[in-house]
C-alpha cells in the first residue's frame, strides 16, 4: 500500500498565494507535509516499478519539490514560530532586537548596583505587562 500520509488540502492556500496573499506558518507546514508525502509516494512507486499497478499513471504525474520542502522546513520552526533563519534580514532584525534588550538590561542593572541602589527595596529587575520594573 502506498504511504499517502496525512496530507491536507492545500488548494485554498495555493489559490491565495497566486493572488499575492501571505500564507500562514500553518499553511506552509501543510504544504511541506504534502511535499514530503509526494516524495514518499514517488519512492514507493519507484521501488514497486517492476509491478504494474492501476495507480502507476497517477504516480508518474506527481511532481516532487525537495528544495521548496527544505526551505519551508528551515523557515518554520513550529505552527506559530518562524525561525530566525527564515531570511537573512529576519535574522539581523532579531539579533538587533536582542542587542537592544541587552542594552536596556545593562542600563537597569547599573541602577540596581550603582549609587541609586540604596533607594531600592531590592536589587531586582522584573517585567510586568511588557515593561521592566525596579521596585523603589
Amino acid at each position: 500500500m502506498p504511504p499517502f500520509g496525512r496530507a491536507k488540502d492545500i488548494l485554498p492556500a495555493v489559490e491565495r498565494a497566486k493572488k499575492g496573499a501571505v500564507l500562514t506558518p500553518r499553511e506552509l507546514l501543510d504544504i511541506a507535509s504534502l511535499l514530503r508525502s509526494v516524495s514518499s509516494v514517488k519512492k514507493y512507486a519507484l521501488a514497486k516499478s517492476e509491478e504494474n499497478s492501476v495507480l502507476d499513471r497517477y504516480f508518474s504525474q506527481l511532481a516532487e519539490n525537495p528544495q521548496l520542502e527544505k526551505k519551508i522546513s528551515n523557515a518554520i520552526a513550529a505552527e506559530d514560530i518562524i525561525s530566525d533563519n527564515a531570511s537573512d534580514r529576519l535574522y539581523k532584525i532579531r539579533r538587533d532586537i536582542k542587542k537592544c534588550e541587552n542594552s536596556v538590561k545593562d542600563a537597569l542593572a547599573s541602577f540596581t548596583s550603582g549609587a541609586y541602589s540604596k533607594y531600592l527595596q531590592e536589587n531586582l529587575i522584573t517585567m510586568r505587562s511588557g515593561r521592566y520594573v525596579i521596585p523603589v
